[in-house]
């Protein structure tokens, strides 16, 4: 009793120190609106760049002193007009460099894209028989390829939009956390069969072949009552992925968090973590700064944190994101990428938060022992000598 006592208590402590080290960054809720931020894009450790969809209306943010401050950098006044007379809705928002920039729209196959760091954009009409299958992702490999995706198709381009192919012969609801891993090949969780079977795949589709591999098939329950389901991934490097998501727990709606993991690139996976928090609805996104430090997300203000590459996880429900929101569950749903070491969370509310505490252990690990080539030379047998050095200080690798 009195160890179970102890162990609270700590629990307490560890929660309400975490809850103490959220830091407001932007509030974007007025009288009379309703925004929802809809997209983090990070740049680098100090550039933030938030999508906010205000009923049919929509802005970009950014910040350049992590969030401490912001700016309107674009802002969507009037009704989209040509060709289609339409109010735009944002799905997805893709930062290829600094210039270039790209939004992705659930309205009639539409993206948009910037060539000025997202002071101005153009349209890009890929499919005037989409308009009731919007964009869902748009992702880029580089400056030149990337895929955009809807329902019922996927569009591939090699020119950076100037042309592309209409791939139809995979039906996808969504390409939750789409990664490429290479110049041609994405990985993702297929969606698709969700309706039919209650499974899910993780998978990897080669756009230069047009080809889908199955990797993986997430727990099917073949009596259709109980059915998990992986929101998001994050692929921290060609191992280590998580996975984030739900478990119906029979209650009408409700759900279980749950988390997975895979150690070798997606082949296999390992539930490691199982439990019922409040709110009872899931987990909708996961973050890793490494393949120890990391943070998932859910409906209601909800948060966990691990620092030991998911052994175990500290529950966390900021009073912060309550302001505005729902008295008793908080934020609606909520999104999270890192800025440097700090965790940037944004909310249904178009509010902005970062976590400035000392949860994390950064330096808990040994980089992997790192050499670049810094000269060479050429001796008589036209054998060449290279002079190495080692590199310092590594805290992140891919």
């Amino acid at each position: 009793m009195k160890y179970h006592l102890y162990f609270l208590i700590i629990l307490f402590c560890v929660s309400n120190s975490i809850a103490q080290n959220w830091t407001t960054l932007y509030r974007g809720g007025k009288v009379g609106e309703s925004p929802n931020a809809q997209n983090i894009q990070i740049l680098d450790s100090s550039n933030i760049f938030v999508t906010i969809q205000n009923s049919n209306r929509y802005c970009i943010i950014h910040s350049s002193n992590k969030g401490n401050s912001w700016d309107t950098l674009f802002r969507e006044v009037d009704w989209d007009l040509q060709p289609i007379p339409m109010l735009l809705n944002i799905n997805d928002y893709c930062i290829v460099t600094p210039k270039l920039h790209f939004l992705a729209f659930f309205d009639a196959g539409i993206l948009k894209m910037s060539s000025d760091s997202g002071k101005t954009f153009s349209r890009i009409f890929l499919d005037s028989n989409a308009k009731n299958s919007g964009i869902q992702r748009i992702i880029m490999y580089d400056s030149l390829t990337g895929i955009a995706q809807t329902k019922n198709a996927l569009y591939v381009t090699f020119d950076c939009w100037k042309s592309w192919k209409t791939r139809t012969s995979f039906k996808s609801s969504s390409l939750n956390r789409a990664r490429f891993i290479d110049s041609y090949n994405i990985r993702f969780i297929y969606h698709g069969s969700y309706y039919i079977n209650k499974s899910q795949k993780y998978m990897n589709y080669n756009i230069k072949t047009d080809k889908y591999t199955e990797l993986f098939e997430f727990y099917k329950d073949t009596n259709k009552t109980y059915f998990e389901n992986c929101n998001d991934i994050d692929i921290v490097n060609t191992n280590i992925i998580y996975g984030a998501g739900s478990l119906a727990n029979g209650n009408g709606n409700q759900s279980r968090d749950i988390i997975y993991k895979s150690t070798n690139g997606g082949y296999d996976w390992t539930k490691i973590y199982d439990q019922e928090n409040v709110p009872v609805f899931g987990l909708f996104e996961i973050s890793f700064y490494d393949e120890f430090n990391g943070i998932a997300v859910g409906q209601g203000s909800k948060i966990l944190f691990t620092k030991d590459a998911g052994k175990t996880w500290v529950y966390d429900n900021p009073k912060e994101m309550h302001i505005g929101q729902d008295s008793t569950y908080g934020a609606f749903n909520l999104h999270v990428e890192w800025a440097g070491r700090n965790p940037i969370v944004a909310t249904y509310g178009g509010n902005i938060f970062r976590y400035d505490g000392n949860f994390f252990e950064f330096n808990s690990y040994i980089a992997p022992f790192l050499i670049l080539p810094v000269n060479f030379s050429i001796n008589n047998n036209i054998n060449p000598t290279f002079k190495w050095s080692k590199l310092n200080n590594v805290q992140k690798y891919n």
